[in-house]
């Protein structure tokens, strides 16, 4: 904060989403995932406050679709973003009246280089995001440059209409994966 001379936006954008189950996760594994999911963007945010408030800054928080349908192996992640959803809510809440603008922006699968390692250590070819993503409408997944993007006008004064606000960055309808690949163009 000293080198910058205070901070404008923040964007919690780390995440752990290492996979677990109900029958293998460990203390340490719940740890580890609340410490970079939940506690670390409210940490950087309770720091970032101050100058937040001078500046009537703009928090965005980066969530997941997962918050609201979390797979059997994203158990812990789901529930760590779910929670931090809930601490955006709560934030946009306590800082309104300090101008400070607060968002959760839930992503869904997205194409980055940290997903590409999960993947393979999972076992997964190399060209597994390729073939799920023609499931999707735009027949692949989500690209970081989208997610940055959306947070750009987030942080714009034509934004400054709402906060306290949980948003789905998405291609279709939270929970409609499971529907069936169109063949073709619908008359």
């Amino acid at each position: 904060l000293r080198a910058f001379d205070g901070v404008d936006i923040l964007v919690n954008s780390a995440a752990d989403s290492s996979r677990s189950t109900v029958d293998d996760i460990t203390p340490e594994f719940i740890d580890r995932q609340v410490a970079t999911n939940l506690k670390a963007p409210l940490l950087l945010s309770h720091y970032a406050a101050p100058s937040l408030r001078k500046r009537r800054g703009v928090i965005i928080n980066i969530g997941s679709v997962n918050a609201f349908m979390g797979e059997p192996k994203l158990l812990v992640y789901a529930a760590t973003k779910g929670a931090l959803q809930t601490a955006s809510r709560n934030l946009g809440n306590a800082l309104k009246y300090d101008r400070v603008r607060v968002y959760c922006l839930n992503v869904g699968w997205m194409d980055t280089e940290g997903e590409r390692a999960v993947l393979a250590r999972l076992g997964h070819p190399g060209d597994f995001l390729e073939r799920q993503g023609r499931r999707w409408p735009m027949e692949r997944p989500l690209r970081p440059s989208e997610v940055a993007g959306v947070c750009l006008f987030l942080s714009s004064d034509d934004a400054a209409a709402f906060s306290g606000t949980v948003m789905e960055l998405e291609q279709f309808p939270t929970g409609a994966l499971g529907a069936p690949v169109r063949e073709g163009p619908t008359s």
